[in-house]
């Protein structure tokens, strides 16, 4: 008997220091000691330390408490465990420590065998969730995201292109750098233009042609002759 209680209490030592926060993860399992440090006593305020915690399937509950008398007794409803009514359990535990694995989801309820301790609170109600994949660590920080590649291009890649236009040729003569500025336009005679004008002049009639050389030797003895026969008339 005396052997029971040593093993007891250096049971209850190594889970108070293993969870003293109340709630310890081991190998993907959190272990969830009620009441925290303060244990499972009538003096803790089991619905501050049950504020904000989860349960799931795999997780295990432990009872601590230092009377090992009291009895912790599993119910069956809601209604048993609103009115600590303790008269048919599902199940008891008698430890002083007692390891109660979650293996179901749903609602679990808990109460102090102590009628009057139950009625002042001692009691846990555990809604059980589904449990849920653990991932391996990473021995090195997770990298971040990255943007997604983008997909590539659906249009389709020519497998021949054209050939390239031929180069201009040059002007067969060079082309003047610069052209000479424009002719300045004519300014305005200073009198006005007469709209019509006088008929030409007639053109001149052509002289006779001059005598040739014979034609006027033939004159000179024609005048001669003329002049012999006057004179001789007139004797």
């Amino acid at each position: 008997m005396g052997g029971d209680k040593v093993f007891r209490s250096l049971l209850l030592v190594v889970v108070l220091v293993a969870v003293a926060s109340g709630a310890q993860e081991v190998e993907g399992q959190v272990h969830h000691v009620v009441g925290g440090d303060r244990r499972w006593e009538p003096a803790s305020d089991i619905s501050s330390w049950l504020s904000g915690r989860i349960f799931r399937v795999g997780d295990k509950i432990w009872f601590t408490n230092s009377a090992p008398q009291e009895s912790i007794l599993e119910l069956q409803s809601q209604e048993e465990f609103q009115s600590c009514d303790v008269s048919n359990p599902i199940k008891m535990y008698t430890d002083g420590v007692n390891q109660i694995p979650l293996e179901r989801e749903g609602n679990m309820y808990f109460v102090i065998g102590n009628q009057e301790n139950c009625n002042n609170g001692l009691k846990l109600h555990v809604d059980v969730k589904p449990s849920e994949p653990h991932a391996k660590p990473f021995p090195y920080p997770e990298p971040k995201s990255y943007p997604p590649k983008p997909e590539p291009s659906t249009f389709p890649v020519p497998t021949s292109y054209p050939p390239p236009s031929p180069e201009p040729k040059p002007f067969p003569y060079p082309v003047p750098k610069s052209y000479p500025p424009p002719s300045p336009e004519p300014k305005p005679f200073p009198y006005p233009v007469p709209t019509s004008y006088p008929p030409p002049t007639p053109d001149p009639k052509p002289f006779p042609p001059a005598p040739s050389g014979s034609t006027q030797l033939n004159g000179l003895l024609f005048g001669l002759f003329v002049g012999f026969l006057l004179c001789f008339l007139s004797l």
